[in-house]
């Protein structure tokens, strides 16, 4: 087990309101490789099972697969293929209070939403710190990470040094609203519907049009959300 890693996924009604979340989908999680495999958390890669997922985020992973990162520190899941996760897509963290410096659930913050998409793009983040040379190492992959903890109530801002701190300033001056980021609730049972054993909550993406996430940003809810087509294995 190790300790941050968490990715759910699921179908996609957008829910008003930071804690609501829908949920119909299964995933597994492996360890990243090369300059992904991040010592303290993440990335990690989310392999769909069965059910709508987060779509993948096209940085060379197979079809069904995408990388994500944890936002509960104090939290884990199992990796490989011996656990089966349930997966729930929402706006806020289930158990932010664990291992955190916040307490109660805790809603995704702008800051962590611009880090993951601009992760997801193979992007520069700005150029700053060791960034400047390109995105090679997975020193810069515990930056991201450590950026998105202390951005999510994990760890204090303050503690941040180097690329990390770099990173979240970064992400706080081009934050620009959640736009298709969104945190993954995950749980090891669903029975009928009631999901039970709290697991380590991750990031993922929904393939919400353009025009649609200026209405998200202003609205904080999208209803009718089943006419909107999803993209690859994600629906909204």
């Amino acid at each position: 087990m190790k300790n941050c890693t968490k990715l759910a996924i699921a179908s996609l009604v957008i829910a008003c309101g930071h804690g609501l979340a829908m949920a119909d989908g299964q995933v597994k999680f492996a360890d990243a490789g090369g300059k992904y495999n991040g010592t303290g958390g993440g990335a990690f890669i989310a392999t769909r099972v069965s059910g709508d997922v987060g779509y993948p985020n096209e940085l060379g992973l197979a079809a069904g697969q995408f990388y994500t990162f944890c936002v509960e520190r104090g939290a884990s899941i199992n990796l490989g293929n011996a656990t089966t996760y349930w997966g729930q897509i929402s706006t806020s963290s289930s158990q932010g209070a664990n291992g955190g410096v916040t307490s109660g659930t805790i809603p995704l913050s702008n800051i962590t939403a611009r880090l993951y998409r601009e992760f997801t793009e193979n992007g520069r983040f700005g150029n700053v710190g060791t960034f400047v040379n390109g995105y090679t190492t997975a020193a810069q992959t515990d930056a991201i990470q450590n950026a998105i903890w202390a951005a999510q109530g994990q760890i204090t801002v303050g503690s941040l040094t180097g690329d990390s701190l770099a990173l979240y300033n970064w992400a706080k001056a081009n934050s620009d609203g959640l736009k298709g980021v969104r945190i993954l609730r995950l749980w090891t049972t669903n029975t009928n519907g009631v999901y039970t054993g709290a697991s380590q909550d991750q990031l993922t993406m929904i393939p919400l049009p353009p025009a649609a996430w200026a209405g998200l940003g202003t609205l904080g809810c999208l209803l009718g959300a089943s006419h909107i087509r999803r993209r690859k294995l994600a629906t909204v």
